[in-house]
C-alpha cells in the first residue's frame, strides 16, 4: 500500500526548483532522475562567469567585406561594424583546413580550399599561395621553425616558407650535415668535400677551433635517398683533431598523414597500404625535409592496429592513438628513433579521428566509439574498469553521431572548453558542436548554426580568438571577447543571422515521484543586461515528461534589467507526477538564475494494488 500523507501537513505546499545549473545538460537519462543541478537540454547554451546557463555568443563572418582598420584599433567600433576581413575565398566550396602561421615577423591565417592554399591577415584579403596544391578534402598542417608543412594523405609532403612561397621536397638532396666529431685546433674554416655529386657546404667554426655546424650552400639532387654520400673535412693542424660528420639526404614518407610537430621534429603516419598501419615516421631534429625511412621510423605496438591520430604531449611524450588502443612513445632526442621506448596506456579504448584530439588543461580529450574519453581517465583505470566516458550525460547525442564521417570531425581547446564538431544522423559533415566546460566539469549543452570543418586559435595583435571555417567557404571568429558590460544583441547573432536558444529543465517531482500533484505556481528569475535591446522570451511547460510543451506566456524582457521575476499559476494546468519547463528565445539572449515551483501532493489518491 502506497501512503503519502500526514495530517499535520494537510494542504501544505511542496516546493521544488533549481538555483544551481552547473551540472549542465544531462539528457541521457529520464528527466525525473536527472541530478538536482542539471537540466534536460541546452540548445545553444553556454555558462556565464557565474555558472548560470546563458545563450552562447555569436560568431562573426570574415568573408566578404574588407575592413579598413586593424583589429587592435577597431575594438571600440567592432560591434557596429559591418566590415570584416576581406576574402577571395569561394562561397561555393567548403574550407578543408585552417592554420595560424606565425613567422615571428608576420602572422597569417592559412586556408585550404578547393585544392589550393590561401593566406590572409587581419586587414587584407585572402590571396592564393602560388604553386600550392593538395588533393582530396583532408589537409594536415604542422609548423616547424619558420616553415608551414602540409600534406593530404595522398601526395607528397610540402611546405610554405616564411615568404609565403610554396616549396616541394625532393628526395635525394643534401638537407643538412650533422657533426659527429667537432674536432679541434682549426685556425681556418676547413673545406668540406663530398664523395660524389654537386653538393656544396661550408663549416662553421666555434671556440677552440671546433666545427660546431655546417651550412649547406648547394643541396644538389640526384643522390640515392637510401645511400647518402660521405663528406670529409680538411685535416686539422698538427696537435688538433680532424672533424667528422654525417650527411643527411632528403627522403619523403609515402602519402603522409596526421602531420604533427613535436620536440623540434615532424611526425607523421602513412596512408600507403603497403606500409604497416601502426608505423610512425620522425624527421631529423629541426629539419622537416630530412627523413630516414628506416632509422627514423618505428611500429607502435607492432600489432597491426591502425594508428588513427598522434598528439604532442608533455616532455618527450608523444601520444599515439589507434583504433583499439592508446600508446605513449618517449621521443628522447639523445636516443636513436628505433630505440625509443613505447608504453601501452590502454588496449581496450581507441580513437576514431585525429582531429578530435585536444589538450584541455593538463589532460587530453578525444572521441572514442563510446564517447569522449580523456587520457587521465584511462590512466586512472588502466588496471581496472575505466568507467563511463565524460560525455555520458549527453550520450543520446553521442549515439546519434555518424562515425562514417569521423575524418571530417574537428575540435578545439579554448579557454577551458572542449568543442567537438560532429556529424549526426543524416549529415555527412559536422552539423552540431558538443561543448564541455572544464571548469564546471559538465556540458552546458550543444550548439547549432555552426558547421565547422576546422578550428584554430588565432593571435593577431596578441589577441587570442577562436576561429573556424565551415562548409560554405566562410571563416568565422567567435565573439566571446566583447565585454559583458557593453554587449548588445549583435553579440548574440551569427553575423546577421538570429539563432534559437533554449533550456529544458529536469522534471520536478516535488521530491515525490510516485504521487500525483496539483501545481500551485512557478516562478522564474532571469535578466536582460543587453544595452538597448529587449528580448522576447517564451516560457512553456510539459507534464509527465511529455515531449509536447504548452505555453505559459511570452514575455518581453526589457534591456538593462536585472533580477527579473516572472510567475504563473499552475492551478489550471491539471494534475501531474512531474513537470518540466522550457525557457527560450528565437533572438538574442536568455539567462536563467533560478526556478521555484510549488504544488500540493494529492493525498486522496486511492490505494494502488
Amino acid at each position: 500500500m502506497a501512503i503519502d500523507f500526514d495530517n499535520s501537513l494537510d494542504e501544505a505546499t511542496q516546493p521544488d526548483g533549481s538555483t544551481d545549473f552547473t551540472g549542465g545538460q544531462y539528457s541521457s537519462t529520464a528527466a525525473g532522475i536527472i541530478p538536482a543541478n542539471c537540466y534536460a537540454e541546452g540548445k545553444n547554451i553556454d555558462f556565464d562567469a557565474f555558472g548560470r546557463p546563458v545563450t552562447r555568443r555569436g560568431a562573426k563572418s570574415v568573408t566578404g567585406n574588407v575592413a579598413d582598420e586593424l583589429w587592435e584599433n577597431a575594438s571600440a567600433t567592432w560591434n557596429g561594424s559591418s566590415a570584416y576581413w576581406g576574402t577571395s575565398l569561394s562561397t561555393t566550396q567548403p574550407i578543408d583546413a585552417l592554420f595560424f602561421f606565425d613567422t615571428y615577423a608576420s602572422e597569417y591565417l592559412v586556408v585550404a580550399q578547393n585544392a589550393t592554399l590561401f593566406q590572409g591577415t587581419e586587414n587584407a584579403a585572402y590571396v592564393a599561395i602560388s604553386g600550392s596544391s593538395y588533393t582530396g578534402n583532408i589537409v594536415y598542417f604542422a609548423q616547424l621553425n619558420n616553415r608551414l608543412y602540409y600534406c593530404d594523405g595522398n601526395g607528397a609532403l610540402k611546405y610554405v616558407d616564411s615568404s609565403l612561397a610554396n616549396q616541394t621536397i625532393t628526395a635525394g638532396k643534401v638537407s643538412s650535415i650533422t657533426p659527429i666529431e667537432q674536432g679541434s685546433g682549426y685556425v681556418a674554416v676547413p673545406g668540406v668535400t663530398f664523395s660524389s655529386g654537386g653538393a656544396v657546404a661550408t663549416a662553421v667554426l666555434g671556440y677552440g677551433g671546433r666545427v660546431i655546424a655546417y651550412t649547406v650552400v648547394t643541396p644538389s639532387s640526384g643522390y640515392s635517398a637510401s645511400t647518402p654520400p660521405s663528406a670529409t673535412l680538411a685535416a686539422a693542424p698538427s696537435g688538433g683533431v680532424t672533424a667528422t660528420c654525417r650527411v643527411n639526404i632528403t627522403q619523403i614518407p609515402s602519402k603522409p598523414k596526421f602531420l604533427t610537430a613535436h620536440k623540434n621534429r615532424l611526425f607523421c603516419c602513412s596512408n600507403d597500404t603497403s606500409i604497416p598501419p601502426d608505423t610512425i615516421y620522425a624527421s631529423d631534429i629541426l629539419d622537416g625535409e630530412s627523413w630516414d625511412l628506416i632509422g627514423g621510423s618505428i611500429r607502435v605496438g607492432g600489432d597491426g592496429d591502425p594508428i588513427t591520430g598522434i598528439y604532442s604531449w608533455f616532455d618527450n611524450n608523444l601520444l599515439v592513438f589507434k583504433q583499439r588502443s592508446v600508446w605513449v612513445v618517449s621521443t628522447d632526442p639523445l636516443i636513436a628513433v628505433t630505440d625509443w621506448q613505447q608504453g601501452l596506456i590502454n588496449n581496450r579504448i581507441g580513437c576514431v579521428s585525429h582531429r578530435t584530439i585536444q589538450a584541455v588543461g593538463p589532460d587530453v580529450f578525444f572521441l572514442s566509439r563510446a564517447g569522449v574519453r580523456t587520457v587521465a581517465q584511462i590512466q586512472s583505470g588502466s588496471q581496472s574498469s575505466i568507467g563511463l566516458p565524460i560525455s555520458h550525460p549527453v550520450d543520446d547525442i553521442i549515439q546519434d553521431i555518424d562515425l562514417s564521417y569521423a575524418d571530417y570531425f574537428c575540435s578545439a581547446s579554448y579557454k577551458s572548453k572542449y568543442l567537438l564538431a560532429v556529424a549526426t544522423t543524416g549529415n555527412t559533415r559536422p552539423n552540431k558542436v558538443i561543448v564541455w566546460d572544464d571548469i564546471r566539469k559538465s556540458h552546458p549543452g550543444y550548439w547549432t548554426g555552426w558547421t565547422p570543418r576546422d578550428f584554430v586559435t588565432t593571435a593577431f595583435g596578441g589577441k587570442i580568438r577562436l576561429t573556424f571555417a565551415d562548409n560554405s567557404g566562410r571563416v568565422w571568429t567567435w565573439d566571446d571577447y566583447t565585454p559583458a558590460a557593453s554587449e548588445t544583441g549583435s553579440e548574440y547573432r551569427d553575423d546577421t543571422t538570429d539563432y534559437e536558444s533554449y533550456l529544458i529543465t529536469r522534471a520536478y517531482t516535488h521530491n515525490n515521484p510516485l504521487v500525483q500533484k496539483l501545481g500551485q505556481m512557478v516562478q522564474f528569475i532571469t535578466e536582460n543586461t543587453l544595452n538597448g535591446d529587449d528580448v522576447s522570451a517564451a516560457f512553456t511547460y510539459s507534464t509527465n515528461e511529455s515531449s509536447s510543451f504548452s505555453s505559459l506566456g511570452t514575455v518581453t524582457l526589457e534591456s538593462d534589467t536585472k533580477a527579473i521575476q516572472k510567475a504563473w499559476s499552475l492551478l489550471s494546468k491539471g494534475k501531474y507526477r512531474s513537470v518540466q519547463f522550457r525557457i527560450g528565445t528565437s533572438r538574442y539572449k536568455i539567462v536563467l538564475t533560478g526556478i521555484a515551483v510549488t504544488g500540493f501532493l494529492d493525498t486522496l489518491v486511492p490505494e494502488i494494488q
